[in-house]
């Protein structure tokens, strides 16, 4: 199970200019790097729970503008999302 955020955070999810800034290029975990299509709330299909980012391969790689090899979506990343309640439920998978 991948561990939900907490509603205790010390941001406002609603004000996502008050987001930490996510990290560039190819991640496992962590922020999702939104390109075009900003946040998506939809939750789990199978539970409602909230999705966690699992893996993110990008268009570019550090150093900033270097070609990763592959281009997703319009330079963007193949953003992979997980259940957080259950890792074995379907998958989503968002190309930004």
């Amino acid at each position: 199970m991948l561990e939900p955020f907490s509603d205790d955070e010390d941001f406002d999810r609603d004000d996502c200019d008050e987001w930490p800034v996510p990290a560039t290029g190819s991640k496992i975990g962590g922020w999702t790097n939104w390109w075009h299509t900003g946040t998506s709330a939809r939750p789990c299909a199978e539970c409602g729970a909230p999705w966690r980012q699992a893996l993110a391969p990008a268009t570019k790689e550090q150093p900033p503008g270097q070609a990763a090899g592959w281009l997703l979506g319009d330079h963007g990343a193949l953003n992979v999302f997980l259940c957080s309640r259950d890792a074995l439920h379907p998958v989503r998978i968002v190309v930004d």
